[in-house]
């Protein structure tokens, strides 16, 4: 998994960029985490991805369309590959300031 940009400011209508490999189409969903471990926002969920390179985007805004406070998000992709559940990490930062 990969974020660019690492640290971004949704004010100024920034995003980063979620890039991960499948190796076959699987279905995955995409999750964002504060470093407490709580729920953040569910960019996609439950979606059928292609083989090969899939991209995402997040706004750095939370559930209810809000944008998040300054502070290291954790992006997970979990992937779903018939009985086997992959979860894979990448941190990003919100930086307004």
């Amino acid at each position: 998994v990969e974020c660019q940009p690492r640290v971004f400011k949704p004010s100024q209508w920034e995003r980063t960029a979620i890039s991960f490999e499948l190796p076959k189409p699987v279905k995955y969903s995409a999750k964002v985490y504060n470093i407490a471990g709580r729920l953040v926002d569910v960019i996609a969920e439950d979606i059928e991805g292609n083989a090969g390179q899939n991209v995402i985007f997040w706004d750095g805004k939370d559930l209810k369309s809000r944008t998040v406070p300054n502070r290291i998000y954790i992006i997970a992709i979990i992937i779903e590959d018939g009985d086997k559940i992959v979860k894979k990490m990448k941190t990003v930062v919100v930086l307004e300031k």
